[in-house]
């Protein structure tokens, strides 16, 4: 006698409604924070929205970055990406194409969790909510959030060495980070601006500032809008050695044309579904 069993759907939780969080708990930033990009241009309220959303709003997909870390068997873990051990914060832009966050510098100690993250010198703009954006990692477009599976039993099985060294240990599937890394737009299209690039290669791969960097896509898109409309924009934005550098040549600053429903395609499925109500109403 044969028995079948079938497969439920297993839908991802959504945490911020099960919260009980609303679209008001995600406030947009109307200041314009990031004023000295894109050579400083004058962008309309809803252009400046635009731009904040399209660097900071990772619309709740370090849920699914985590996930992805945890089951991927080392071939996509973030925090591992991000840590200086991997990718020396010197040599992210040759190696990766990404662009390292101003005020900023190499790690000179582990972190509490023995992780080797670029340490922060200088304060991001204010008026970022950490609990809506996360906290800034050292690499544009990365935002790091703390896990809320990190409970007292999963610290005391973390070990920041053996996850850089113990392949049996950082492949293990039931190990629990203490961050989630959400990713934003910006980690493919913010770029040293054409206009106003570094001085060299390892200046900008090491010290940058805003003022040297634009928002950039490739050229073979007619607009914004119109390469976020695709249905394979989230694959096209990964992996990482095809972000900023390949966009370099040829790139423009194109901050005129981001508005809110530039983004309403961004990270659809990995979002959850009361931080994307807010893009949808747009």
């Amino acid at each position: 006698m044969l028995a079948f069993a079938s497969c439920g759907k297993n839908e991802p939780i959504d945490e911020a409604k099960a919260a009980g969080k609303s679209t008001a708990d995600f406030p947009q930033i109307t200041a314009d924070i990031f004023k000295p990009m894109d050579g400083g241009i004058d962008l309309s309220p809803e252009e400046i929205i635009g731009r904040n959303t399209w660097n900071l709003w990772s619309a709740g997909n370090q849920h699914f970055w985590n996930h992805a870390a945890q089951d991927s068997y080392g071939l996509m873990d973030l925090l591992k990406m991000l840590d200086n051990r991997r990718f020396p914060r010197g040599e992210r832009f040759k190696t990766l194409g990404l662009v390292n966050e101003p005020g900023f510098r190499a790690p000179s100690k582990p972190d509490e969790f023995g992780l080797w993250l670029d340490e922060q010198v200088d304060p991001e703009p204010e008026g970022i909510d950490v609990n809506v954006y996360g906290k800034p990692s050292g690499v544009l477009g990365f935002r790091l959030f703390p896990n809320p599976e990190f409970n007292d039993e999963a610290h005391k099985k973390w070990d920041g060495k053996r996850f850089y060294e113990d392949k049996a240990y950082y492949n293990d599937n039931k190990l629990i980070r203490p961050y989630r890394v959400g990713v934003a737009c910006g980690s493919c299209h913010i770029a040293p601006n054409p206009s106003n690039p570094p001085a060299d290669r390892k200046t900008r791969a090491g010290k940058i500032s805003l003022r040297q960097l634009a928002i950039s896509t490739s050229t073979k898109e007619k607009s914004l809008p119109a390469m976020l409309s695709r249905a394979d924009f989230f694959t096209k934005c990964w992996p990482p050695s095809r972000v900023a550098l390949p966009t370099l040549r040829g790139s423009r600053p194109i901050t005129s044309i981001i508005r809110m429903q530039s983004t309403q395609s961004f990270c659809w499925q990995s979002g959850s579904a009361s931080q994307n109500s807010r893009l949808r109403k747009k």
